[in-house]
């Protein structure tokens, strides 16, 4: 392993690889059966990167590994082929990234993939390669830069953000419930959401941890 920051950890899900990505490194995959490293860097090839400052890396369903930039958007390895697609946002193109600086995904119950970033969400469809964006512009978010997003055990969608607290959506109607300190959380800029199995929210945030009631 290189000598970089470490930003985030993901653990495959149908084998023992742990996905480590750095700060300026890029991403490791680290096979604990063989000890050893593979690694994936910035360069022109189709299997690199396009920025070495990495955030998120999530494995999805498909075994495919999404990577999350500070400026390059979305790298996503197709671990059968070994070819990096790369996603970017496009002013003119409303399909595309919301934004370059990524910081979280999430795959739902249908198998979109939830992308946020410093443009809001951006929820991918794997049969359209589209994303839908969801930003200050159209739902009621107190901030466009996002940390975490989580799926509940009821199907309901959890969107933290920098400052701007909490926000419950529901993916078929678009409804949202805005939860910040005045509804009782101890800051507005939360990093992590679970749930455990009493059905209680998990949320940690600059100033400690909360468990948030669903009933």
């Amino acid at each position: 392993m290189t000598n970089y920051v470490l930003l985030c950890l993901s653990q495959s899900n149908k084998n023992d690889f742990l996905w480590i990505g750095m700060y300026g490194g890029g991403v490791d995959r680290y096979d604990p059966k063989t000890k050893t490293f593979k690694h994936y860097r910035k360069g022109d090839n189709p299997d690199q990167l396009n920025n070495d400052e990495v955030y998120a890396v999530y494995e999805d369903s498909k075994d495919n590994v999404w990577i999350g930039t500070n400026g390059g958007g979305v790298n996503v390895l197709d671990q059968s082929t070994g070819i990096i697609t790369k996603y970017h946002s496009e002013p003119n193109d409303p399909s595309s990234l919301g934004g370059d600086f990524v910081r979280c995904f999430f795959e739902d119950r249908k198998g979109n993939i939830w992308v946020g970033s410093s443009g809001g969400v951006s929820v991918f469809n794997p049969s359209t390669k589209k994303f839908t964006n969801y930003n200050q512009t159209n739902i009621n978010l107190e901030s466009d830069i996002i940390h975490c997003i989580y799926q509940d055990s009821k199907g309901n969608m959890w969107i933290a953000s920098l400052g701007g607290g909490l926000v419950e959506l529901d993916p078929q109607s678009k409804k949202t419930i805005n939860y910040t300190n005045n509804e009782g959380l101890p800051d507005n800029t939360i990093n992590a959401i679970t749930e455990d199995n009493k059905g209680y929210l998990w949320l940690i945030t600059n100033y400690g941890i909360r468990r948030f009631n669903l009933r």
